[in-house]
């Protein structure tokens, strides 16, 4: 089943969240990505799991998944609207300020597509997005950069 991660800038604005949801749409209809996977670190993340959990409603097959950096405290209950959650293997050793950047980079890595906002070429959102660059010329992920500079 195709699968598509988020990254984007946690500062992002409001403005994103109708080019967001149309993106998923569009990977539903098109592509049959059924399995959906984001962070909770900031506006972007935020923006992009209600897109998916709004759509959820339209199309029942899509799961959406929230990606954990770090292992959450025993007993912490995993938000509402996620099928579940994931924390991607071999970051219980990485340090706590390197752990989203992991993350990110191990969801690229697993991920059929990427939708990205990194409008700065800074931060981990770029980091990561020049990864999935990397990646995509080998034909392993294709992006769906939302940012204005990459848009043709």
């Amino acid at each position: 089943m195709p699968s598509c991660f988020f990254v984007g800038h946690r500062d992002a604005g409001n403005e994103l969240l109708a080019r967001i949801q149309a993106a998923v749409e569009n990977l539903i209809l098109r592509e049959g990505v059924t399995d959906f996977y984001v962070g909770h670190r900031g506006n972007f993340d935020r923006m992009a799991g209600a897109s998916v959990r709004k759509l959820m409603e339209t199309y029942p097959q899509i799961r959406l998944y929230l990606v954990l950096a770090y292992l959450p405290p025993i007993g912490e209950e995993l938000s509402e609207g996620f099928t579940g959650s994931v924390f991607p293997e071999g970051l219980e050793s990485v340090p706590r300020r390197f752990a989203i950047l992991r993350a990110n980079r191990a969801m690229v890595d697993i991920c059929d597509f990427l939708v990205a906002y990194a409008p700065h070429e800074t931060g981990n959102a770029w980091k990561v997005l020049e990864h999935a660059r990397r990646q995509e010329r080998k034909g392993l992920i294709r992006i769906i950069a939302l940012q204005e500079k990459d848009e043709k």
